[in-house]
This record gives structure tokens, sequence and C-alpha cells, in this order.
């Protein structure tokens, strides 16, 4: 379709796009064109992308009068008129791409049957349309380019597959069902790793050409910016076998701690000076007396020097560290604390209620809890 920005001057061809939420507009085609409005300037530039691959940074707008032409509906030459907004940007190959901003509003309905647009708003006039189809959607399946361990809480990069025939733009990688967690990325044509992330307290195997997910097109509606500690948004679950249930993890971060608070005398403990064999396959260390180490031999050498120093920490002699009061914690309760009715027990699992069971009942014996 042809259209200009001013009536002293001739049409050029434009595009409409459906697949755009903003219209675009060329700068040199916006100040060849000569139209009498000022530029106006956003707080913040965005990023938006034309009908290729190109993206564009824009913080420049304008609200310009738009001259389409066209017939009426009795055949007779017209032009129809409307002002919209449109953001300014360098080197757009369409010179304006006209978004669903201005088609909604302006009631732009497509034939493409007839190759026309018809303009709700301007009298139901016709316009010449070329229709040129999209290209093919996009979505390859991502293959772990080798084996590798994830071990013990602990997030990894795991290599993948180049992706041949994708264009230089980005497209979405999208996590399917492994036993470790994985992220949503962002990632274009040349990506050669993804995260994964594995928050069980056992190693995991990833073999080679491993089905980790697929890469798709981006769809921006409705995207919006968020801080980077809301990752979490993005996050595929790991399958449940291989998944440590969120009770077990804080029972076994609970316990950790009443250990760590533990100093009651007891005697010294005698360790190697050396740490011992290290297994290749989870990177897992269990020292003489019970800690585990996940790392390298150089990392258990280091913490094994902690552990030879400080050892009555990492017993559990039963007790509980004596804090004086003004150390205490203290949680502040609502005044009308005691109107509430009658404690609910939390609902859980029967797997879930085998550890808080067990858990008590360990606590119970050591007079921890009453």
């Amino acid at each position: 379709m042809k259209a200009r920005l001013s009536d002293t001057v001739t049409a050029e061809p434009i595009c409409l796009d459906t697949g755009c939420s903003v219209t675009l507009l060329d700068k040199k085609f916006f100040e060849s064109q000569g139209a009498p409005v000022p530029v106006c300037t956003m707080a913040n530039p965005i990023s938006v992308r034309e009908i290729g691959s190109d993206k564009h940074m824009t913080s420049e707008y304008v609200v310009v009068p738009i001259y389409l032409l066209g017939k009426s509906v009795n055949g007779k030459p017209v032009e129809a008129t409307f002002t919209r907004e449109a953001h300014l940007v360098e080197g757009l190959k369409a010179k304006m791409l006209v978004g669903m901003n201005i088609m909604g509003p302006e009631q732009i309905d497509l034939i493409t049957s007839k190759g026309q647009a018809v303009i709700g708003s301007c009298g139901d006039a016709n316009i010449s349309i070329e229709i040129r189809s999209k290209s093919s959607p996009v979505k390859r399946t991502i293959h772990a380019r080798r084996a590798m361990v994830i071990p013990p809480h602990s997030k990894q990069p795991i290599s993948i597959h180049h992706v041949r025939g994708l264009p230089e733009r980005d497209f979405l990688f999208e996590p399917g069902p492994t036993a470790f967690t994985q992220y949503a990325h962002m990632v274009d044509s040349i990506c050669s790793a993804i995260l994964a992330q594995n928050d069980s307290d056992q190693a995991i195997h990833v073999v080679r050409n491993q089905r980790l997910g697929h890469i798709t097109k981006i769809k921006y509606d409705g995207c919006y910016n968020v801080d980077i500690d809301a990752a979490d948004l993005a996050i595929q679950q790991p399958r449940s076998a291989h998944k440590s249930g969120w009770l077990k993890r804080l029972f076994r971060a609970s316990t950790a701690m009443l250990a760590m608070f533990s100093l009651a005398a007891s005697p010294h403990i005698s360790m190697k000076t050396e740490p011992p064999t290290l297994s290749e396959v989870n990177l897992e260390t269990v020292l003489p007396n019970g800690v585990i180490v996940h790392g390298k031999p150089k990392a258990v050498k280091a913490i094994m020097g902690v552990v030879n120093k400080y050892p009555d920490v990492w017993k559990d002699s039963g007790k509980f560290v004596d804090l004086s009061k003004n150390n205490w914690m203290r949680i502040p309760l609502k005044p009308d604390y005691h109107v509430f009715g009658k404690a609910r027990v939390y609902p859980l699992g029967v797997r879930d209620r085998e550890i808080v069971d067990k858990t008590f009942d360990e606590l119970h014996q050591q007079n921890r809890m009453s």
C-alpha cells in the first residue's frame, strides 16, 4: 500500500503488520515527508523489531497525519486520512510499519482474497495491498552435546549442539521434562549452552544427545521487564522422581543448624591430614566424622582444615548452645493473637508426613521438643 505524511509530497510504499503492536517510522522517511509535527522524546528507550530480524532502539516518537491512497465504495479515488502515534527508528527497511495500535482503532480489516484493506473509520475506503506470508514457524529440539554430571545443589551450563539454519535473531528456549531444573532462556542462533540446576541431594547424569527442550519464536505480547531476582519465574521444575521435597530439604537444613549450635564439651576428634579418595562420578567425599563435602580434591582439602580446627561444631551432643537473653530473637505477636481459633494441622502427603513424624520423634527423644 502507498502512503504519505503530508499533502505536498508523493505517496510511497509502506507495510502493514498484524504481528506488530506499535507503529514504526523510518527517521529519514519522516524527514523527507516534511510533516509539520514536533518530535517527542520518551523517558526510557524501548527495543523494537521490524518484519525481518533487525532490532532497533527508539526513544523518539511523533503524532503524525497519515494519508493512504485508495478508492471509495463507489470506486472513486479517495485518500483516507487519520492522525496517529509512530515511533522513529534508524534504517527501517519498510519506511513505515503500521502496527495494531493503528489498525485496531482505525478499524483496518484485511481481505486477503481480494488484496484489499478496508478502513472502517474512513467510510470503508478500499486500499490495495500486496499479501506476503510470514516465514515458517520455528521449533527446533535441543540436545546435549556431551555427557556430564551435575553435582548436588549446584548450577552447571550444559553444552548443546549448534542449531543450524536459524536466522540471526532472538529465540526462546523452552525447557522440556528432565531430572534437573532448567530455566527458560532467551537465546540466539549461536547459543552454545543452557543453564541447568540440580536441587537434589544426589548427582545427576546428563547423557550425550539427551533431549533438553526446544527453541521457538518469542511472543513479545504481554512481556515486561522484571528484576533479576525474579528468575525463578522462568524455572521448569524437574521430574518428581529426582526432586527432593521442600519439607525434606527444610528439615535437613534445620538439623544441620542444630548440629552447628551444639557446642557441648566432647573429646577431640582425630582426623586424617589428607582427604579420602574422591569419587569421580559424583564428586562427593564423606569425611571420617560423617561430614559430606561436594567438590574437587582442592576444595575438600580446604574444608577439612576447617573441620579439623573446630571438631566440636560437627558433633551433635543433643544439647543446645546457651545464649544470653540479650541475644534471643524476639518475635512480636499481634494484640489479638489469643482470639484465633484452634490450630489447623497443615495437610501433607504420606511421604512428607512420615518425614515429619520421624523428625519430631527424634526431637522428643532428645528433649528438644515438648
